[in-house]
């Protein structure tokens, strides 16, 4: 978790836990946190539950006992440290700034799907958008729809 804020940068979860499953995490990233990796860890092979679409799948898995290289190596392969986040123009930010000062959730939403679909080189801003909109992070917002942001 980046600090000051509550945005996840990835998540890693085991198989099989004591009030659901790796795979109920997986589902609610896919379906809430586009772009947010998920890795497992596992004493046991991966078990994907019957009816599970084999487009859901996690981003990397470890098997424990694992050392703290492996884990490294995998969260490198799927975030690279130097990935900048492509930012749309101060207009386009603009419309985002009036909806975060409205506290407009659900318009929020609604921006950064428009923008994922209507612009898709700036789908990785649309997923942080969407994931702070998704947590509540104001804070979080409001830096992403500053136009002089670096993010």
């Amino acid at each position: 978790m980046r600090e000051g804020t509550a945005h996840f940068d990835v998540v890693v979860t085991d198989q099989i836990m004591a009030d659901g499953d790796g795979w109920d995490v997986l589902r609610y990233a896919c379906e809430y946190c586009k772009g947010l990796p998920v890795i497992l860890v596992s004493g046991i092979n991966p078990q994907r539950p019957d009816g599970l679409s084999d487009a859901v799948k996690f981003d990397a898995s470890l098997r424990k006992p694992f050392a703290l290289q492996d884990l490294a190596r995998a969260l490198s392969g799927i975030r690279p440290a130097a990935r900048a986040v492509r930012r749309p123009d101060a207009d386009v930010l603009g419309n985002l700034l009036a909806l975060v000062r409205l506290g407009e959730v659900s318009g929020i939403e609604e921006w950064s799907d428009q923008l994922e679909v209507q612009a898709p080189e700036y789908a990785a801003f649309a997923t942080e958008v969407r994931q702070a909109v998704r947590q509540l992070d104001f804070d979080r917002l409001a830096v992403l729809a500053a136009p002089e942001s670096p993010v």
